[in-house]
């Protein structure tokens, strides 16, 4: 055993292998008794360069038949206000205190606390000039962690129960973490940068879901929610659930880029303001929307397309009892309580009151009433008009019409008097005929007989001649110079209803056997058969059952085969019809498939769209199919209106075909190009076709 003799050293490096070739070496409080040779040379050469201060050496073994190896055994308290460097491993069972830089390039082991004032430098084992600084930072107000590597992670690694790794690690791009994350305070991230649930990459690509602020007041701004899921042009949801009051989870909200879907009912504490349909039923056939425009027909409408259902209101009453009080069929009009008019209210069917009516303001009744069993036609209804009392009342204090009555004295009659029965004047029968022959006169009646000419024989009139009543011809009228032209009572009564000069109304009619041009507004109220080719230049209005040869407008964009006498073959009015030339094509999935277009003039349209979709080749699963008539080529724009069939991803084989309908109002103001667009979402590529043969595109005007 060799002890070191009273020898101190500050400042100096222990580069972990103190060669000593000697064995079972101890060094008790650095005392030096004899000589002694580390490495070759003479410690006394070189005791001035270490200095060891209350540090036992124990327990240093050297291999003579290998390369010693770089370790550093310090069994006590190691302490220094300078440097440590450490080129090997350094094992410290008892604390570490050094206020100067510490660096250490193997394994370090230390069993006590590390006291440390300054930078404590980490190198790597493979390659030393990559190290990671521990430091105070007063310009960083704390602790700094510095990985002098570029490109490096950080890692703080700590195990479960079962042994595996957590980690939470970063580098210069991005923070990652698979531990489940706490946080006791807020969060804040900055404006328009996401917060992402799915995956994402240091470029800015992610799928999945995220959710940002951008701060502006357009309406696509604020708080915003996207989820795009795998990006594969498939359909993605965005699902809301809650907890009920039993504590299971329970759906309340669902939504993709098509529609919402709610599970449980909406409180709304403001107005709701919805500018498209209002779908109610698990088929979507009852509809609520507001269609604009000033036909009676528009306006808030309620569409129960549900065959043969009804329509019903329902209230509560004092009771709160739910009531039936209003419904509605496409057999008519139903209100189950008093029904009470304040404004006008015109009924051009059938009506039925089963309860108390009250009407405080004009009712215009076009057909019967059936009271007590008793039908009313209107006309006998309008003879109550001036009545002013109860009329039975007043009918009992009336003379009896269907019996005699006598009156004497003198008896004024204010009104009309009607007699049925004959009347006894100066002891003369007058019967009701005989009586009305007084009718018209105006003055004695003998006086004026015998003035007149007589009937039952020829008169001739010369000379201007005015007849201030009626004359009847039972024979022919000789007129024209010494009366040789005889017009027949048949032929003069031709003359009824004429108001002007006939030759010159003549000129002015259409010769309905032969071409016609009218220039003029022309209206046919009764029916008119035109054999011949017809030109019309003006507004032309029909209201009788008309047949046409031909007609011809001076607007040539205008088709004759858009009018019919026949209800419902197309249309009522005159109005022009387009059809679109359509292409059938094979489709791409999420890809929109121009069909063909149609150019519509500035005016009020009906489109139609019959689209057929087939599956031409093998299986394929299908998610949806669409159409709908678009301004844009390639995307749903405009006013476009889609039809939509739902098919759910399920698997359909070759010859599987489909029709979606559609029919819809539209108003360009200008000359517009309509496109028939299609989509449809599918598995396995090329195998959905649009098929042209069974489609239709095509637009009618109605305005």
């Amino acid at each position: 055993m060799t002890s070191l003799n009273n020898k101190y050293t500050n400042n100096r490096s222990m580069n972990g292998l103190i060669n000593i070739y000697a064995d079972n070496i101890e060094a008790t409080n650095s005392v030096v008794n004899d000589s002694l040779t580390v490495g070759g040379v003479d410690i006394n050469d070189i005791v001035n360069q270490v200095e060891t201060n209350t540090i036992n050496l124990t327990g240093i073994t050297y291999d003579g038949s290998a390369l010693p190896v770089p370790r550093t055994t310090i069994d006590n308290e190691l302490y220094t206000n300078s440097t440590i460097v450490c080129g090997g491993a350094l094992t410290v069972d008892n604390s570490l205190i050094c206020h100067s830089l510490v660096e250490i390039e193997g394994k370090t082991t230390i069993n006590d606390d590390i006291d440390m004032t300054g930078t404590l430098t980490i190198h790597n084992p493979i390659n030393p000039t990559e190290v990671i600084n521990v430091y105070y930072s007063d310009p960083m107000y704390g602790f700094v962690f510095s990985l002098e590597v570029p490109g490096k992670y950080m890692y703080f690694l700590v195990k479960d129960p079962s042994g595996s790794y957590k980690s939470f690690q970063f580098n210069y791009e991005q923070v990652y973490t698979n531990l489940f994350t706490y946080i006791n305070n807020w969060l804040t991230l900055s404006y328009n940068n996401h917060i992402i649930l799915g995956d994402a990459n240091n470029t800015g690509v992610w799928f999945g879901a995220s959710q940002k602020y951008i701060p502006n007041n357009l309406d696509t701004s604020g708080l915003v929610f996207y989820n795009k899921g795998l990006n594969n042009y498939t359909v993605f949801y965005t699902n809301f659930t809650h907890n009920d009051l039993s504590n299971v989870e329970t759906p309340t909200l669902r939504m993709n880029y098509a529609n919402i879907w709610s599970k449980v009912k909406h409180i709304c504490e403001d107005g709701i303001d919805i500018t498209g349909n209002i779908r109610l039923g698990p088929s979507y056939n009852c509809i609520l929307y507001y269609q604009s425009g000033g036909a009676i027909s528009n306006g808030l409408r309620i569409e129960n397309q549900n065959s043969n259902d009804y329509t019903n209101l329902y209230s509560l009453d004092s009771s709160s009892t739910l009531v039936n009080t209003f419904r509605t069929h496409y057999t008519g009009v139903y209100s189950l309580v008093p029904f009470t008019c304040e404004g006008t209210s015109t009924f051009n069917g059938d009506a039925e009151f089963n309860a108390f009516v009250a009407m405080n303001s004009t009712l215009s009744i076009n057909s019967n009433i059936v009271a007590n069993s008793t039908t009313i036609t209107p006309i006998e209804l309008s003879y109550l008009d001036g009545t002013i009392g109860n009329i039975q009342t007043q009918l009992n204090a009336k003379i009896n019409a269907t019996s005699n009555n006598t009156f004497t004295g003198t008896n004024t009659f204010s009104n009309t008097v009607t007699f049925t029965g004959n009347v006894i004047a100066n002891s003369l029968t007058l019967t009701p005929i005989e009586l009305s022959y007084i009718d018209g006169t105006t003055s004695n009646i003998q006086t004026q007989l015998d003035s007149k000419s007589g009937l039952s024989s020829n008169n001739t009139y010369t000379g201007t001649n005015t007849f201030n009543n009626n004359i009847t011809l039972t024979g022919n009228m000789n007129v024209g110079i010494g009366g040789t032209t005889s017009i027949s009572p048949a032929e003069l009564a031709c003359l009824l209803g004429t108001t002007s000069n006939i030759q010159s109304t003549m000129i002015m009619k259409a010769n309905v056997a032969s071409s016609n041009t009218f220039t003029a507004t022309n209206t046919f109220s009764n029916t008119v058969n035109f054999t011949g080719t017809n030109t019309f230049s003006n507004t032309v209005t029909f209201t009788g059952t008309n047949t046409f040869s031909s007609i011809t407008f001076n607007d040539a964009s205008v088709q004759t085969t858009a009018y019919t006498n026949t209800k419902n073959t197309k249309l009522d009015a005159i109005g022009t019809v387009v059809t679109a030339t359509l292409t059938t094509g094979t489709l791409t999935s999420g890809g929109f498939y121009k069909a063909g277009n149609i150019t519509l003039t500035a005016g009020t349209w009906i489109i139609n769209t019959n689209a057929c979709f087939s599956v031409i080749t093998g299986t394929t699963t299908i998610g949806q199919l669409l159409t709908c008539p678009s301004t844009s080529s390639t995307s749903v724009g405009g006013t476009s209106r889609l039809s939509i069939n739902q098919l759910n991803s399920q698997t359909f084989g070759i010859g599987s075909q489909w029709v979606l309908t559609s029919s819809n109002i539209y108003i360009p103001t200008v000359s517009t190009i309509y496109y028939c667009l299609v989509q449809a979402s599918f598995g396995t590529a090329s195998r959905l076709q649009f098929a042209s043969g069974n489609s239709r595109f095509e637009a009618y005007r109605i305005a």
